[in-house]
């Protein structure tokens, strides 16, 4: 296996349980069984989003 491959792991943001870890995950939707949440996954500028389907969060700055 090509160890230069970024591989993303990707917890839950509410209970910390591990969601996947895949080398694409990008655009993937992902169910936590332990807190019954459906997340969505993004990799935007080099960094892995993780936003909570149905809610959206806004920061004001």
């Amino acid at each position: 296996m090509n160890k230069d491959i970024k591989r993303y792991t990707v917890t839950c943001p509410n209970c910390g349980r591990k969601l996947i870890s895949a080398v694409a995950a990008n655009g993937a939707e992902i169910y936590c069984q332990k807190c019954k949440t459906m997340y969505e996954i993004e990799i935007k500028d080099k960094q892995l989003h993780v936003k909570e389907l149905g809610e959206e969060y806004i920061a004001n700055y």
